[in-house]
């Protein structure tokens, strides 16, 4: 009977980690945060560029321009896990002076593997700096089923 209580118990324990290992993340998970406005709780852009929250803190977009090109990148709420895209181009409306649509293709990775309508990833060549734009939105996005229109991006 003993051992049947400590194999119980065991099972137990590792089950309650299992569970919440894979835990959705909540605003919960950070309590010590007051949340005024999404703006307050940030994540860190992975690759250095500028963040904005998506939907509900489901997923995330990070921009940035980087030798010569302009990149998106989709990750989750957290900006810790990408998320790829069915998606063979994403369209950006870019004002820098003038208002203009750049489409933005795909990236291939050899070693993660993605490529166009499989990446999280996202670029076009441009002579753009992000000192000359004052407004970047996305035209249309599907990220894990819902669709997005018109996104507004942050610029800093």
């Amino acid at each position: 009977m003993k051992y049947l209580l400590t194999l119980l118990l065991c099972l137990s324990l590792a089950s309650c980690n299992e569970n919440s290992s894979k835990a959705a993340h909540s605003h919960d998970d950070h309590a010590e945060y007051e949340h005024h406005d999404h703006h307050e709780h940030a994540h860190e852009a992975p690759n250095g560029g500028v963040l904005t929250d998506v939907g509900d803190h489901s997923a995330s977009i990070e921009w940035l321009i980087e030798d010569g090109q302009l990149k998106l990148f989709v990750f989750d709420g957290c900006a810790e896990k990408p998320i790829r895209l069915a998606q063979k181009e994403v369209t950006v409306k870019v004002k820098a002076g003038e208002e203009k649509l750049l489409t933005l293709q795909a990236a291939t990775n050899k070693l993660t593997g993605e490529k166009p309508g499989d990446s999280n990833t996202f670029t076009i060549t441009t002579d753009l700096t992000k000192e000359k734009i004052s407004d970047l939105s996305v035209q249309s996005v599907n990220i894990q089923g819902i669709d997005y229109k018109n996104l507004n991006l942050d610029l800093e």
